[in-house]
Protein backbone atom coordinates (compact mmCIF):
# COMPACT_ATOMS: atom_id res chain seq x y z
CA UNK A 1 0.00 0.00 0.00
CA UNK A 2 0.81 3.27 0.19
CA UNK A 3 -1.25 5.16 3.04
CA UNK A 4 -2.80 7.27 0.60
CA UNK A 5 -4.38 3.80 -1.24
CA UNK A 6 -5.57 2.19 2.20
CA UNK A 7 -7.69 5.32 3.10
CA UNK A 8 -8.49 5.42 -0.65
CA UNK A 9 -9.80 2.25 -1.06
CA UNK A 10 -12.38 2.59 2.30
CA UNK A 11 -13.71 5.66 0.39
CA UNK A 12 -13.69 3.87 -2.73
CA UNK A 13 -15.76 1.27 -1.46
CA UNK A 14 -18.13 4.10 -0.08
CA UNK A 15 -18.78 5.88 -3.22
CA UNK A 16 -19.55 2.37 -4.90
CA UNK A 17 -22.13 1.41 -2.40
CA UNK A 18 -23.23 5.15 -2.52
CA UNK A 19 -24.02 5.55 -5.85
CA UNK A 20 -27.31 7.58 -6.89
CA UNK A 21 -26.36 8.93 -10.27
CA UNK A 22 -27.56 7.87 -13.84
CA UNK A 23 -23.48 7.77 -14.78
CA UNK A 24 -23.18 4.46 -13.11
CA UNK A 25 -24.59 3.02 -15.73
CA UNK A 26 -23.47 5.42 -18.95
CA UNK A 27 -19.85 5.36 -18.24
CA UNK A 28 -18.70 1.67 -19.09
CA UNK A 29 -15.86 0.03 -18.24
CA UNK A 30 -15.45 1.04 -14.65
CA UNK A 31 -12.68 3.70 -13.89
CA UNK A 32 -9.01 2.96 -14.20
CA UNK A 33 -8.31 3.46 -10.58
CA UNK A 34 -4.61 2.66 -10.80
CA UNK A 35 -4.68 6.03 -13.14
CA UNK A 36 -6.61 8.35 -10.35
CA UNK A 37 -4.01 6.95 -7.44
CA UNK A 38 -0.95 7.92 -9.74
CA UNK A 39 -2.34 11.07 -10.33
CA UNK A 40 -2.79 12.27 -7.29
CA UNK A 41 0.27 11.08 -5.57
CA UNK A 42 3.04 12.82 -4.18
CA UNK A 43 6.64 11.78 -5.31
CA UNK A 44 7.95 8.61 -5.04
CA UNK A 45 8.93 7.50 -1.61
CA UNK A 46 10.58 4.01 -3.04
CA UNK A 47 8.67 1.08 -1.54
CA UNK A 48 9.10 -1.59 1.40
CA UNK A 49 8.40 -5.95 1.95
CA UNK A 50 6.73 -4.86 5.08
CA UNK A 51 5.13 -2.95 7.96
CA UNK A 52 8.20 -3.75 9.83
CA UNK A 53 10.10 -2.13 7.20
CA UNK A 54 8.46 1.13 7.23
CA UNK A 55 9.78 4.34 9.00
CA UNK A 56 9.16 4.74 12.80
CA UNK A 57 7.41 7.51 12.11
CA UNK A 58 5.03 5.67 9.21
CA UNK A 59 3.96 2.62 11.19
CA UNK A 60 3.37 5.11 14.15
CA UNK A 61 0.83 6.84 11.72
CA UNK A 62 -0.97 3.46 10.77
CA UNK A 63 -1.53 2.54 13.86
CA UNK A 64 -3.04 5.89 14.96
CA UNK A 65 -5.25 5.17 11.60
CA UNK A 66 -6.29 1.89 12.71
CA UNK A 67 -7.05 2.95 15.83
CA UNK A 68 -8.54 6.15 14.72
CA UNK A 69 -11.23 4.15 12.44
CA UNK A 70 -11.74 0.76 14.69
CA UNK A 71 -14.69 2.72 16.78
CA UNK A 72 -16.54 3.59 13.76
CA UNK A 73 -15.84 0.07 11.82
CA UNK A 74 -16.34 -2.20 15.01
CA UNK A 75 -18.61 -4.68 14.76
CA UNK A 76 -20.36 -3.32 11.30
CA UNK A 77 -21.62 -6.37 9.13
CA UNK A 78 -20.44 -4.45 6.34
CA UNK A 79 -22.01 -6.88 3.54
CA UNK A 80 -25.35 -6.22 4.70
CA UNK A 81 -25.46 -2.33 4.64
CA UNK A 82 -27.08 -0.72 2.06
CA UNK A 83 -26.16 3.05 0.90
CA UNK A 84 -27.94 5.20 3.51
CA UNK A 85 -25.90 2.97 6.25
CA UNK A 86 -22.54 3.88 4.09
CA UNK A 87 -23.19 7.19 4.19
CA UNK A 88 -23.30 7.38 7.72
CA UNK A 89 -19.71 5.69 8.12
CA UNK A 90 -18.72 7.83 5.23
CA UNK A 91 -18.78 10.63 7.15
CA UNK A 92 -17.50 9.12 10.57
CA UNK A 93 -14.66 7.72 8.84
CA UNK A 94 -13.70 10.91 6.91
CA UNK A 95 -13.63 12.48 10.34
CA UNK A 96 -11.61 9.92 12.04
CA UNK A 97 -9.23 10.04 9.14
CA UNK A 98 -8.57 13.72 8.95
CA UNK A 99 -4.94 14.99 7.87
CA UNK A 100 -3.97 11.29 7.80
CA UNK A 101 -3.57 11.48 3.68
CA UNK A 102 -1.22 14.72 4.55
CA UNK A 103 0.53 12.69 7.39
CA UNK A 104 1.82 9.71 5.25
CA UNK A 105 2.87 11.58 1.99
CA UNK A 106 6.48 10.84 2.21
CA UNK A 107 6.05 6.98 3.62
CA UNK A 108 6.81 4.20 1.72
CA UNK A 109 4.63 2.14 -0.54
CA UNK A 110 3.46 -1.52 0.50
CA UNK A 111 1.34 -2.87 -2.19
CA UNK A 112 -2.08 -4.07 -1.61
CA UNK A 113 -2.77 -5.04 -4.65
CA UNK A 114 -2.61 -9.20 -3.70
CA UNK A 115 -3.72 -11.70 -1.04
CA UNK A 116 -0.31 -11.54 0.31
CA UNK A 117 0.06 -8.21 1.03
CA UNK A 118 -3.81 -7.73 2.19
CA UNK A 119 -2.58 -9.97 4.81
CA UNK A 120 0.05 -8.11 5.83
CA UNK A 121 -2.48 -5.52 6.49
CA UNK A 122 -4.81 -7.34 8.22
CA UNK A 123 -1.78 -9.01 10.53
CA UNK A 124 -0.88 -5.58 11.68
CA UNK A 125 -4.41 -4.73 12.07
CA UNK A 126 -5.17 -7.79 14.50
CA UNK A 127 -2.40 -6.52 16.83
CA UNK A 128 -3.02 -3.08 16.90
CA UNK A 129 -6.81 -2.39 16.02
CA UNK A 130 -8.41 -5.81 15.93
CA UNK A 131 -11.99 -4.53 15.47
CA UNK A 132 -10.67 -2.93 12.22
CA UNK A 133 -9.76 -7.06 10.43
CA UNK A 134 -13.17 -7.32 9.44
CA UNK A 135 -13.20 -3.77 7.48
CA UNK A 136 -10.33 -4.33 5.74
CA UNK A 137 -11.19 -7.94 5.00
CA UNK A 138 -14.56 -6.83 3.49
CA UNK A 139 -12.53 -4.40 1.42
CA UNK A 140 -10.25 -7.05 -0.13
CA UNK A 141 -12.81 -9.08 -0.96
CA UNK A 142 -14.80 -6.32 -2.33
CA UNK A 143 -12.29 -4.83 -4.62
CA UNK A 144 -11.41 -8.23 -5.74
CA UNK A 145 -15.23 -8.48 -7.19
CA UNK A 146 -14.60 -5.91 -9.17
CA UNK A 147 -11.23 -6.59 -10.38
CA UNK A 148 -12.27 -10.21 -11.45
CA UNK A 149 -15.54 -9.24 -12.86
CA UNK A 150 -17.73 -11.22 -10.24
CA UNK A 151 -20.41 -12.99 -11.35
CA UNK A 152 -20.46 -11.33 -14.88
CA UNK A 153 -20.83 -13.98 -17.70
CA UNK A 154 -19.18 -12.02 -20.38
CA UNK A 155 -21.78 -11.80 -22.81
CA UNK A 156 -24.01 -8.72 -23.60
CA UNK A 157 -27.25 -10.83 -23.04
CA UNK A 158 -26.83 -12.83 -20.50
CA UNK A 159 -25.26 -10.01 -18.41
CA UNK A 160 -28.08 -7.16 -19.22
CA UNK A 161 -30.80 -10.00 -18.13
CA UNK A 162 -28.60 -10.87 -14.87
CA UNK A 163 -28.93 -7.13 -14.49
CA UNK A 164 -32.60 -7.43 -15.25
CA UNK A 165 -32.99 -9.69 -11.92
CA UNK A 166 -31.94 -6.61 -9.75
CA UNK A 167 -34.27 -4.11 -11.49
CA UNK A 168 -37.30 -6.39 -11.18
CA UNK A 169 -36.93 -6.83 -7.63
CA UNK A 170 -38.16 -3.42 -7.43
CA UNK A 171 -36.96 -0.32 -5.62
CA UNK A 172 -33.48 1.50 -6.59
CA UNK A 173 -30.07 0.95 -6.42
CA UNK A 174 -29.44 2.40 -3.12
CA UNK A 175 -31.46 -0.79 -1.74
CA UNK A 176 -28.42 -2.67 -2.30
CA UNK A 177 -26.24 -3.83 0.50
CA UNK A 178 -22.21 -3.64 -0.34
CA UNK A 179 -21.73 -6.94 -1.92
CA UNK A 180 -24.66 -6.75 -4.25
CA UNK A 181 -23.48 -3.26 -4.93
CA UNK A 182 -20.34 -5.28 -6.40
CA UNK A 183 -22.38 -7.92 -8.39
CA UNK A 184 -24.29 -4.96 -9.56
CA UNK A 185 -21.26 -2.68 -10.84
CA UNK A 186 -19.02 -5.82 -12.63
CA UNK A 187 -22.34 -6.31 -14.58
CA UNK A 188 -22.39 -2.48 -15.77
CA UNK A 189 -18.49 -2.67 -16.26
CA UNK A 190 -19.12 -5.98 -18.82
CA UNK A 191 -22.28 -4.95 -20.01
CA UNK A 192 -20.41 -1.97 -21.64
CA UNK A 193 -17.13 -4.14 -22.65
CA UNK A 194 -19.05 -6.85 -24.20
CA UNK A 195 -22.07 -5.02 -26.12
CA UNK A 196 -21.86 -3.33 -29.03
CA UNK A 197 -22.08 0.60 -28.77
CA UNK A 198 -25.73 0.44 -29.94
CA UNK A 199 -26.76 -1.69 -28.05
CA UNK A 200 -25.06 -0.53 -24.81
CA UNK A 201 -26.56 3.19 -25.62
CA UNK A 202 -30.08 1.22 -26.33
CA UNK A 203 -29.70 -0.54 -22.35
CA UNK A 204 -28.06 2.51 -20.26
CA UNK A 205 -31.03 4.92 -21.60
CA UNK A 206 -33.94 2.72 -20.70
CA UNK A 207 -36.15 4.72 -18.59
CA UNK A 208 -36.52 2.16 -16.01
CA UNK A 209 -32.54 1.24 -15.81
CA UNK A 210 -32.27 5.26 -15.64
CA UNK A 211 -34.81 5.39 -12.38
CA UNK A 212 -33.32 2.82 -10.95
CA UNK A 213 -29.90 3.52 -11.11
CA UNK A 214 -30.80 6.60 -10.45
CA UNK A 215 -33.62 5.90 -7.40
Amino acid sequence: MNFRRLLWLGMLLVALVACQSGTTATTAPAADTTQAETTNAPADAGSVGSVDDMPAECIDALREYLQAIEPVVEGIDFQSLTQNDFEAVSEDLEAATEGFEERTESCPDLDVSTAESFSIIREFAEEEAPGTVAYFTFIEDFVGALESGGNASGDCETDIAAFQEFVDRGGSMADLTAAEVAEASTLISSIGANCSDERFQEWSQDEDIQTWISG
